[in-house]
């Protein structure tokens, strides 16, 4: 069985409604929420990659492994900040939006964290969920670019080897033989190449512009969109007591087809923190 605290205003709206309410994953209590997966792919993109491009692209493209992790880890951290940014041009932008369990039943870090200290627990069972999420999967991915329940992961050596499947797999699928990158090559200006120092800043010290493959292009679109999927299930370790388990729906904030979103101000910054709704059944309720 897993666990959702929260306070008893919102459980008296989640049964007379009958919905769920997911909030942004980086307006959470976590300042590393969402983004942390950044910080790890920058500490260790030399090493995801190194294993990944062994000699495809070093001999002919002049590139090393170095060179490439660190312009795949600009682009995606250039990617991240337009999502996390509450006042970013970006807001057609897909954004994570989450509800949070645990299989805690009574816990008094969560109790004060996410009740209030005087809340509730909401007890379903897993299976049930999962099952009740998988049947609902139509009606609320509609217009989303995806949803995953998933237990949150906070041991880096198990997060590593998810970027390291995750990076394998996208990388795999763009790669073209070096026939075809020979007659594919594009030129990129990226307005944030200054940013690079050491071998980069060499490369593009005079145009800021910097020659690419267009699969590489490819690859990074690609890669952006599954790093923010798996990005709200990488937490650090700090938190590794709470034991987590997460509904994360992936939507716009900003959408002519979808309702728009609600929001509230957060009583102690005055934040505003914006919300979804997904139906709940109450039946689910065990505990």
């Amino acid at each position: 069985m897993i666990f959702h605290y929260t306070d008893d205003d919102n459980f008296v709206r989640i049964l007379k409604n009958g919905e769920l309410y997911l909030t942004r994953s980086t307006s959470s209590n976590d300042l590393m929420d969402t983004v942390y997966i950044s910080k790890l792919l920058m500490d260790n993109a030399e090493d995801i990659f190194g294993d990944i491009i062994s000699n495809k692209i070093i001999q002919k493209d002049k590139f090393n492994e170095k060179i490439f992790s660190r312009l795949v880890v600009d682009i995606f951290r250039k990617f991240m900040n337009d999502i996390i940014s509450n006042n970013s041009n970006e807001e057609r932008t897909n954004k994570c939006f989450v509800i949070c369990f645990t299989d805690k039943p009574d816990s008094r870090f969560l109790w004060e964290a996410y009740a209030k200290d005087m809340g509730v627990s909401i007890g379903v069972e897993k299976e049930d969920l999962e099952k009740y999420i998988h049947d609902k999967h139509a009606y609320i991915s509609k217009n989303l670019i995806d949803m995953k329940f998933s237990k949150v992961i906070y041991d880096e050596k198990e997060q590593l080897n998810k970027l390291r499947k995750l990076s394998k797999k996208i990388f795999n699928k763009h790669y073209k033989d070096i026939e075809e990158l020979s007659s594919a090559s594009k030129i990129v200006t990226f307005d944030w190449i200054s940013e690079f120092d050491g071998e980069i800043t060499k490369v593009n010290s005079q145009t800021k512009q910097i020659t690419i493959r267009q699969w590489v292009v490819d690859f990074m679109e690609e890669y952006n969109i599954e790093l923010l999927k798996l990005a709200p299930f990488i937490k650090h370790p700090y938190w590794k007591e709470e034991r987590e388990y997460r509904l994360c729906v992936y939507r716009p904030l900003r959408s002519e087809v979808l309702n728009d979103l609600c929001y509230y101000k957060r009583k102690d910054t005055g934040k505003k923190v914006h919300y979804m709704s997904v139906p709940f059944e109450k039946s689910l309720i065990k505990k």
